[in-house]
């Protein structure tokens, strides 16, 4: 195939993704401004304070929406765990937050179906419930290391210890400059990855390029892709979406939503340092055995379904509408906005350093 003409169908495969989930980012990032105002993470904290069954279902029910990545969620995790949380439901808040949120729910609905968009939140409060009862169980009592400062601070005053009581249109202008100015640029350049990433594989994997794979091989894959890469929730779905357009089981599918937004070495060595090797050891092992049951069951329960994702080009000409225009609107402006912020800052430092 000619470069020109396989790069310029990588780029319309790529647009095509891009204009479908759209206005599904911009709905869940509006989202995560209401969760970041009814849900402070100090209200969370108080939640999973005591550990046992009951804090790590609540810690991992609270990770659900939350809108961070694997790493953006260490420094509350890790506090709450320094401020008396088990490790247990420590944890269980490690899993399922960057295994899922608003954003990447919306998303889900979007590039895949409805039931996808219902089984990846179910599976990540399993996932993260049983990966916290497995480190309760399992993972002795290691003492920990300290060091640095992830204090959990409020959202409006940045302080640690905050004795204010904010007003709600405080709390929702400090929330929507989080999501503008903190969380959106956290995930900017992996969602841009993710994206161009899906174009790409879908113009290079031919159609069932994973037919001749066994179920179990296509888990084994997306374990062996997915432990060690950083990639977060929204990112990994249009990804996940190309996958099963070219073949790919839906339980290996969601396996690597679970295993790859959860997990990475970056991460995985932070919570070596403050929670044990042990801890690790039992964190990764247990996420994994209960991610590739959780793939089975839905192979064996749903694997006959029509798990045809909703990408391609015929779909999305047919059904794209002015809604999808104007979130692919606002969500180049998004990018641009925070590639140009991160370009003057870099600048300013060279002048300052010059």
């Amino acid at each position: 195939m000619n470069w020109m003409l396989w790069i310029a169908q990588a780029a319309k495969e790529t647009w095509h993704v891009a204009l479908m989930m759209a206005p599904y980012i911009v709905l869940g990032l509006t989202a995560a401004i209401v969760v970041l105002v009814v849900f402070p993470s100090d209200r969370i904290h108080r939640l999973i304070g005591k550990p046992g069954f009951v804090s790590n279902l609540k810690a991992a029910l609270a990770g659900i929406p939350l809108p961070l990545c694997s790493c953006g969620v260490l420094p509350t995790a890790l506090t709450m765990k320094r401020r008396g949380a088990s490790r247990g439901s420590v944890v269980s808040f490690l899993v399922s937050t960057p295994e899922t949120g608003v954003d990447s729910i919306a998303v889900t609905y979007a590039l895949i179906n409805p039931l996808m968009t219902i089984l990846r939140p179910a599976a990540a409060l399993v996932s993260a419930l049983t990966t916290g009862l497995a480190v309760d169980r399992f993972s002795g009592s290691q003492q920990s290391e300290s060091g640095g400062d992830h204090s959990v601070r409020c959202i409006v005053c940045h302080e640690a210890e905050c004795a204010t009581g904010h007003g709600w249109l405080e709390r929702v202008r400090s929330a929507a400059r989080y999501v503008a100015f903190d969380f959106f640029p956290d995930i900017a350049n992996w969602l841009a990855i993710g994206l161009v990433l899906s174009g790409v594989l879908a113009v290079w994997l031919p159609d069932q390029f994973f037919g001749a794979t066994s179920a179990w091989g296509q888990m084994a894959l997306v374990i062996i892709a997915g432990v060690p890469l950083y990639i977060c929730a929204s990112a990994s779905t249009p990804i996940a979406a190309v996958l099963l357009a070219k073949g790919m089981m839906p339980g290996a599918v969601l396996v690597f939503l679970l295993v790859g937004p959860a997990t990475n070495v970056a991460a995985l060595a932070v919570i070596a340092r403050e929670l044990g090797r042990r801890t690790t050891a039992v964190y990764i092992t247990a996420l994994i055995v209960i991610s590739v049951l959780i793939g089975w069951i839905v192979n064996v329960g749903f694997g006959s379904w029509d798990w045809t994702p909703r990408v391609g080009t015929a779909l999305l000409e047919e059904s794209a509408t002015v809604l999808n225009w104007l979130g692919v609107i606002v969500l180049i402006a998004a990018f641009l906005a925070t590639w140009l912020r991160r370009l003057v800052r870099v600048r300013r430092h060279s002048t300052a350093t010059a």
